[in-house]
């Protein structure tokens, strides 16, 4: 059973724990998610698919061994800051803050930790999610297999190099609300697209 971690409990945390349960590949008391005391609606979120709420980012890396980087930008740098006693090689960390390259990450840990940047896209909620990923200097094969897997059970996911990440953040984050527009500004018939 993977025992998932999430260093964060918002929205896209929440998102990706909810299609992994959904998939099948963990139980919900095998999810523990760390976040501000005072974030009530992330914890609520995360009690109510019953996963486990801590208020300690290092207690989740001592539960949990693959882990999802899962905060906002500005954040990174202090939960990097306070995971690195505890992080080891045992550790996979997925991170999903965008705009964070792998060399940040890990030139802010320890030698040998392996990290893998992830982005999906808001479409995760329903599975749908358009994700890619990049691979750290440490990973292993299986790292690559198992983020596949994860990231395979709520939609599509590509291994990229990591200089398409920020364009492809980009796209695929803002592409979803573009279609609709698209729809309004050229008039398409959905009768026009639909299969025999």
């Amino acid at each position: 059973m993977l025992r998932l971690g999430f260093l964060g409990a918002g929205k896209m945390a929440h998102a990706l724990a909810n299609g992994f349960l959904a998939a099948g590949l963990t139980k919900a008391d095998a999810i523990i998610a760390s976040c501000d005391p005072s974030d009530n609606s992330s914890i609520e979120s995360f009690q109510k698919l019953g996963a486990n709420v801590l208020f300690c980012n290092s207690s989740v890396m001592k539960q949990c061994n693959v882990i999802f980087l899962a905060v906002k930008p500005v954040v990174v740098p202090l939960v990097l800051s306070d995971i690195k006693p505890v992080i080891s090689e045992k550790h996979l960390l997925l991170s999903i803050a965008m705009g964070i390259s792998i060399e940040e990450i890990e030139m802010s840990l320890p030698k040998d930790v392996r990290v893998i940047r992830v982005m999906p896209n808001t479409p995760a909620t329903v599975r749908c999610a358009a994700s890619v990923f990049s691979c750290g200097s440490a990973v292993r094969s299986e790292d690559i297999n198992l983020t596949k897997k994860l990231f395979g059970s709520i939609g599509t996911c590509e291994e990229v190099p990591e200089t398409y990440m920020d364009p492809i953040t980009a796209l695929s984050g803002s592409g979803p609300a573009y279609v609709p527009l698209l729809r309004l500004f050229i008039g398409w018939n959905k009768a026009d697209y639909e299969l025999p």
